[in-house]
């Protein structure tokens, strides 16, 4: 037989019987045993990334962010800016345009679902150039979430 206790463990009793002379040849023994009740793991949130995001003069990015879902979802992992760049190359007396991915800066980030949060990442020195040779200081991006659990999460964006 066995009860169940209030924190989460049970316990048992129960009978046995001997052919030893060392032992009873009947009789009961109280057997107490605990166990552990693991927490249920978190629901996966649904991340929400502004459409666009304020420079500071020090460079630093402010992203809003938000996250949904059941009352137990949690939002959590790394966003990481980056932009491409038209380059001219020369290969074998020719000019080639290439294209290549400039990271902006990255930053972790977590929530619980129903909350927002501004998440602020500082620009590198390369994007901190870009945004001030780009046209009216608005620099295209785009935003990475990689949530810790899940799948990644893209969003265009506007640094202004």
């Amino acid at each position: 037989m066995f009860t169940p206790s209030v924190g989460g463990g049970y316990t048992v009793t129960g009978s046995y019987s001997g052919d030893s002379s060392q032992y009873p040849s009947q009789g009961t023994a109280p057997l107490t045993a605990k166990t552990t009740t693991t927490p249920p793991s978190p629901d996966r949130g649904s991340l929400t990334i502004s459409g666009s995001a304020e420079v500071s003069r020090k460079g630093v990015v402010a992203v809003p962010l938000s996250c949904s879902g059941s009352p137990r979802a949690i939002c959590a992992g790394t966003l990481t800016l980056t932009t491409s760049v038209k380059t001219k190359v020369k290969r074998k007396r020719k000019t080639v345009t290439e294209t290549k991915t400039i990271t902006l800066g990255s930053g972790p980030y977590s929530l619980v679902a129903g909350s927002s949060k501004t998440l602020s990442i500082a620009l590198s020195k390369a994007g901190v150039k870009l945004l001030n040779q780009a046209a009216g200081h608005r620099l295209k991006a785009k935003a990475l979430a990689k949530p810790t659990i899940g799948s990644p999460v893209t969003k265009r964006l506007t640094l202004t």
